[in-house]
């Protein structure tokens, strides 16, 4: 007969092997979206936006930024503006839909997917995006060796689900990330999202990392579209993601705990949009194609720029979400072609372009 303690103490060990169960699932929580790609219009139908990148290992607004909203499903450019001396911009009338963003300057450029949601539901009605310090030019070559045609259909996009009130999205500041194991880790997704994280992930794409436009440091996401940037120093960084999926462009303070430590709240002058005073603990971004976009010639006298909002001239409605996400092997084999193509350009290419050549597969 087996005796009262013995079955205390198998009950105690059965209770301490679903919290370490529960601890470790809570751990690999999957993160997928953060605030700095779902938006909403405000109550006059404006989604309004800032401009900000990172130099110094400090946020700065990218003033006079050229900014450019396509509607994804086609690729067409809907709506065009330029940021005011404070890097802010509006965008009106736009229907909830998934998108592309794109911001360009002196030396600077972002790129990635903007998702605008129902202007009915509880979400946020204005965004910050963070350019990195990159030549657009520089960002164009390396679309062109790496992007492919073959990419993955958008994840689900419900205009009245808010995905970041889930347990997926980025906690901490939208800019900021704290170094895990002295590196950098990060996860790579499709637009849209959806219940099975394996079909936002963006499989086989190529991670790279510039200073300026010299890459330090490169990699491919894995099959979970996740990967990590070993003994990579703190410092302001832009992170190019390029394969198959698309393009994305994004401009990160990488954090000691020791610097993430001694930060202090922003200002207002420095943060549009309220920012938490914690890095978050991973990179994610959403990418998209990258279209053509018709340059516009730069403002010659910074003084005609309104020191409110630019308001875009927008032509057109928003894109309608897309289907369930194309996972499984087809889309990483599609992934895994476009490295190897992009491999091969970047083998017989004897031009001076600093792009970084696809590296092998590496595991977070």
């Amino acid at each position: 007969m087996t005796s009262f303690s013995g079955i205390s103490r198998l009950a105690s060990l059965l209770i301490l092997m679903v919290v370490a169960l529960a601890t470790r699932q809570a751990s690999a929580q999957t993160i997928d979206v953060s605030q700095h790609q779902w938006v909403k219009p405000d109550q006059q139908g404006l989604v309004t936006g800032r401009a900000i990148t990172v130099k110094n290992q400090s946020i700065q607004s990218l003033r006079n930024a050229r900014v450019a909203l396509i509607r994804s499903s086609d690729q067409e450019v809907i709506a065009k503006t330029v940021a005011n001396p404070r890097g802010r911009f509006q965008f009106p009338n736009l229907t909830a839909g998934v998108y592309t963003l794109q911001i360009s300057g002196a030396n600077a450029f972002g790129y990635g997917t903007l998702h605008v949601m129902s202007a009915d539901i509880e979400a946020p009605d204005h965004f910050e995006f963070t350019a990195g310090l990159i030549s657009p030019q520089l960002v164009k070559e390396i679309a062109l060796r790496y992007q492919g045609d073959t990419a993955k259909s958008l994840a689900n996009f419900d205009p009245q689900f808010n995905p970041l009130e889930t347990d997926r999205a980025a906690k901490g500041s939208i800019t900021e990330i704290l170094q895990r194991k002295e590196g950098l880790r990060g996860r790579i997704n499709v637009a849209g999202f959806s219940k099975d994280d394996a079909q936002m992930a963006s499989v086989g794409t190529n991670v790279l990392i510039y200073r300026g436009d010299r890459w330090v440091a490169r990699t491919v996401t894995n099959t979970e579209g996740d990967f990590f940037i070993a003994n990579l120093p703190a410092g302001s960084y832009t992170v190019v993601a390029a394969g198959a999926d698309g393009v994305g462009v994004m401009g990160v303070n990488l954090l000691s705990k020791e610097q993430s430590q001694a930060r202090s709240q922003p200002s207002d002058t420095i943060s549009y949009v309220s920012q938490p005073i914690d890095p978050a603990n991973i990179f994610v971004l959403q990418i998209g194609q990258l279209a053509d976009v018709e340059e516009e010639e730069e403002p010659e006298d910074e003084e005609e720029l309104a020191a409110e909002p630019e308001v875009a001239n927008a032509a057109g409605g928003g894109g309608g979400g897309g289907g369930g996400g194309a996972g499984g092997s087809g889309g990483a084999a599609a992934a895994a072609a476009a490295i190897v193509i992009g491999a091969a350009v970047a083998n017989q290419d004897n031009d001076p372009v600093n792009i970084a050549p696809p590296a092998s597969p590496v595991n977070p």
